[in-house]
């Protein structure tokens, strides 16, 4: 439920309503599987909205897109939008801290507020300007690098380290 694929389901709606040439995929089974599917066919959407289920590559059919989308309302830490942004894909994303973390500052993506026509408006602009996604995959890139294993964890030792430190001079004055 927190994927949010019901929102999704409702741009793709409106987004066909528009005759704005969008299309989704929607990568995994959880619980609503058939449901979802059963209600993608029902709105009449299942010409624009793929449901391939479970993919042992996400990369291969990553690269098929010129986008990552994801309407979460909560996170942990998004490791699918990193994962989106290595493969080069610049992200429209809901507009929650996870996210706004991840894409402050990188022009790699777009957090959209919680609204349909807002999220419309944004695909629309992003197709009328086409060259824009081009720089925002390379900022993508660049930023998932600096979220590399490697170099969270250095950064997760020099913050124990630093803790350390001001524990060890407090414990000695």
């Amino acid at each position: 439920p927190q994927k949010r694929l019901d929102f999704l389901i409702d741009v793709a709606v409106e987004s066909k309503k528009q005759n704005v040439p969008l299309r989704f995929s929607f990568f995994g089974e959880g619980p609503k599987f058939f449901q979802t599917k059963r209600r993608i066919s029902e709105l009449g959407v299942d010409d624009i909205v793929d449901t391939p289920g479970v993919v042992d590559n996400v990369y291969a059919p990553m690269a098929e897109h010129d986008l990552y989308v994801s309407a979460s309302n909560r996170e942990g830490f998004p490791n699918a939008l990193l994962e989106a942004m290595a493969a080069g894909r610049p992200a429209v994303v809901s507009d929650i801290d996870p996210h706004k973390e991840v894409l402050e500052g990188t022009d790699a993506g777009i957090c959209v507020e919680d609204s349909v026509d807002a999220w419309i408006s944004t695909f629309k602009r992003l197709l009328e300007n086409r060259g824009e996604l081009i720089p925002m995959a390379d900022k993508a890139r660049k930023t998932a690098m600096t979220h590399h294993i490697s170099i969270t964890a250095q950064k997760t030792k020099d913050l124990y380290d630093s803790l350390l430190e001001i524990r060890d001079d407090k414990k000695f004055k």
